[in-house]
């Protein structure tokens, strides 16, 4: 939600919503709760709703994304396929993620996306990269990282598109390796001088024992001459 939230920030004509119950108002069909749905020409965005009822609005969502529910992935993966597409939403994209008990955290996600044409549901192409295309948002979806991440690029820009709480982190990571890397040239920086330092030391050192030297040896020269 987040993510769409950003690609969207700022532009006319789109609007974002999260977990709002959606009503279509077709006789038979149920009303999902889309985790993430694109609407376009919403006359008060920042109205508080309680469901998203498309009559009332004057409006239909265009993009739903949903996050598939280990325990309802039939529904994500199959049921809501047919409800989307027989209400006429324009692309519906889920994303699934597998794990085991064994490596909870080594989580792999899978992400499908389905276009609307002539009023059926296909399977969006996806390029060499196994990107596939949404319209309309203008990005393209898909995973990286061996199916470690999921990733939304800006197809203007070719940027990837990233949620303002990951630019905050992103912001204070670099800060802080910025101050590390600061902190590191000040350590080496004093390291330098210090070791200069002791190098001077080492070498007035020297100088004043061969000047010690110097002298014993003249003392001696000048003991022996009296011989």
């Amino acid at each position: 939600y987040s993510l769409f939230g950003s690609l969207h920030q700022g532009k006319t004509g789109f609007s974002v919503f999260g977990d709002l119950k959606l009503i279509f108002g077709v006789e038979g069909l149920r009303n999902p709760a889309p985790d993430v749905m694109v609407v376009p020409n919403v006359k008060d965005p920042s109205q508080p709703r309680g469901v998203f009822d498309v009559q009332v609005e004057g409006t239909f969502p265009l993009f739903v994304l949903e996050i598939v529910s280990p325990r309802y992935r039939e529904a994500d993966r199959e049921k809501k396929v047919w409800i989307y597409e027989q209400a006429g939403v324009a692309e519906y994209v889920f994303i699934d993620a597998w794990w085991t008990e064994e490596a909870p955290d080594a989580v792999q996600y899978e992400v499908v996306g389905y276009r609307l044409q002539e009023g059926k549901y296909v399977p969006m192409q996806r390029d060499e990269r196994g990107f596939f295309y949404s319209a309309v948002n203008e990005v393209w979806i898909g995973v990286i990282e061996e199916g470690k991440d999921f990733c939304v690029i800006d197809a203007r820009t070719g940027e990837r598109i990233v949620p303002p709480e990951e630019q905050a982190q992103l912001a204070l990571s670099q800060a802080q390796a910025e101050a590390l890397a600061r902190m590191e040239a000040e350590r080496r920086a004093q390291a330098e001088v210090l070791a200069r330092t002791e190098a001077e030391h080492r070498a007035q050192e020297a100088e004043r024992r061969a000047l010690a030297l110097e002298t014993e040896l003249a003392r001696l020269r000048e003991e022996l001459a009296k011989f």
